[in-house]
């Protein structure tokens, strides 16, 4: 191709700027809530916890108190709910919400209406979660701000679709969950963390969206490592380009490997330290709920503790890693070359293994069988995957009675499957990234409850990212095979979501209180 090629290739059209990942949630998210669907575990969530929490808020409004209420996660989302429900709706006693046959027809009513509208307004958490990821897989596969390349609507959703179609993504989007408002955040920091250039727009924005993350979700306070590393490595001179930031130089001196990222510099050490003040808000706010509640969670709610554990969860990392296995597998044609290239080079091979042997201790040190709410410590690996271990469990099929062959075969592959992706980013890409996936799933190891809910929205979307990288790069695989299978994969990842999400949505029914 000549100098002047980007001039005359085919420049995507209007619709490949329509956000088609937004379009196909709400035209499954909308008919479900106008409809007035509710059963399931999102019923559930919604009509015993956060209603509730934000029902109560708004009864209380404007002195609220955030001390005590039915919700395991810092009130953000149920405060900006409440403040609708206070001043566009009719709050409703907890009772009512809980058993609506003790409530009289007006208050029925009133639930019913009120309950709509929050739904319709909590829907934006994940339109807006959904607009911003679709905008950074598109700017990703054109060539970023730099223009060219090829991409736009039809391949960004085929990257995005196995999250839209994932009943954890889907689910928080229809009923009164605060899972998207988190993501939403999480997406922020790490499109901002992944610019080219490091000024003080990454720091102001990054603080204070660090800020609000905490307030939606307190466990997402890994996110501010991702200000840490991106300042500690810093920046090129120009965003989406080649050059060289004479100060970091990350362009030309990523391949030096970790000796070159833990190598102190008076500008890393000077970046890093405000980075690190720009972050304090958020854990001082964080520390701020830790004394309120007397812990983690809320000690002052007997219900809440009562279905609620604290201690961690260390299977977390291998089953993270699990299922970033089986999501590779339908993005083989990505992950293949950078396998290959690694293979070819003994630092490479080097790094494979130690990716094994990563992935075979986490799976190994943590008991990994399957359990659900453990009466002592409310310890679960169920849902999802964790189902799959079931069944092995069943017929006896593990290793000296806690360790899930399924999962000690999964786990490495799903290191060697990040290596691989990893090798094909570009610059700075492979630290943020890594370092972002580590970051997470260490973090919901403090989690009791180890459910595929918390961790595959995160996989999908950065997988979502990484993709786009990689077919945004200036020299993807151009064979005509892999370039199949490479948008194939996805797609059909996506369909198979849809499916089980189609089959969770049947077979649910209405769940009423027991305890």
């Amino acid at each position: 191709m000549g100098p002047n090629s980007n001039l005359t290739a085919r420049r995507p059209g209007p619709l490949s700027r329509v956000p088609w990942a937004v379009v196909v949630y709400l035209a499954v998210a909308l008919p479900l809530i106008l409809s007035g669907f509710d059963r399931g575990r999102g019923q559930f969530d919604q009509q015993f916890f956060h209603e509730p929490a934000i029902h109560g808020f708004a009864a209380q409004w404007p002195h609220v108190d955030l001390s005590n209420y039915l919700s395991a996660t810092t009130p953000g989302y149920h405060l900006v709910l409440a403040a609708v429900c206070r001043y566009m709706a009719t709050p409703v006693p907890l009772e009512v919400i809980a058993d609506p046959s003790r409530g009289a027809p007006a208050q029925i009513a009133a639930l019913e209406q009120g309950r709509l509208l929050l739904k319709l307004v909590g829907a934006g958490f994940t339109v807006a979660w959904l607009w911003v990821l679709s905008a950074a897989v598109r700017a990703r596969l054109v060539g970023g701000e730099s223009g060219g390349g090829g991409g736009g609507g039809g391949k960004t959703l085929t990257l995005l679709l196995p999250l839209v179609c994932s009943m954890y993504a889907l689910f928080a989007g229809i009923w009164l969950l605060p899972d998207n408002a988190g993501w939403l955040g999480v997406t922020v920091m790490l499109v901002l963390m992944l610019r080219r250039r490091w000024d003080w727009h990454s720091l102001i924005v990054g603080g204070v969206v660090m800020v609000l993350l905490v307030w939606m979700r307190q466990s997402h306070i890994w996110a501010a490592g991702l200000m840490w590393v991106a300042a500690w490595i810093g920046g090129t001179g120009e965003r989406f380009s080649g050059r060289v930031d004479e100060e970091s130089g990350v362009e030309a001196q990523s391949h030096r490997g970790i000796e070159w990222v833990l190598q102190p510099t008076l500008p890393r050490i000077r970046r890093g330290t405000i980075a690190l003040l720009a972050t304090l808000p958020a854990v001082l706010m964080l520390y701020w709920f830790y004394r309120l509640w007397g812990g983690s969670l809320i000690n002052h709610n007997a219900e809440l503790r009562s279905r609620h554990g604290t201690a961690p969860n260390f299977a977390t990392p291998a089953f993270a890693m699990s299922l970033w296995a089986i999501f590779s597998g339908f993005f083989g044609a990505w992950v293949w070359p950078g396998v290959v290239s690694l293979w070819k080079s003994r630092d490479g091979v080097l790094m494979l293994g130690l990716a094994v042997v990563i992935g075979v201790l986490a799976a190994t040190i943590p008991e990994t069988t399957f359990l659900y709410d453990d009466p002592q410590t409310h310890l679960s690996r169920a849902t999802g995957l964790w189902n799959a271990v079931l069944r092995f469990d069943q017929h006896g099929l593990t290793l000296a009675g806690r360790t899930s062959p399924l999962i000690l075969v999964l786990a490495p592959m799903g290191m060697v499957a990040l290596a691989g992706w990893l090798a094909r980013m570009p610059g700075r890409c492979p630290w943020v990234y890594g370092l972002s996936l580590a970051g997470f799933a260490l973090a919901q190891s403090a989690n009791s409850a180890a459910w595929q809910r918390y961790i595959e929205p995160m996989l999908l979307m950065v997988m979502a990212l990484m993709a786009a990288e990689i077919a945004g790069s200036p020299d993807p695989d151009r064979k005509p095979r892999m370039r199949v299978l490479m948008w194939t994969g996805p797609l059909v990842l996506g369909v198979l979501h849809a499916a089980i999400t189609v089959y969770t949505l049947l077979k649910a029914s209405p769940v009423v209180k027991t305890w």
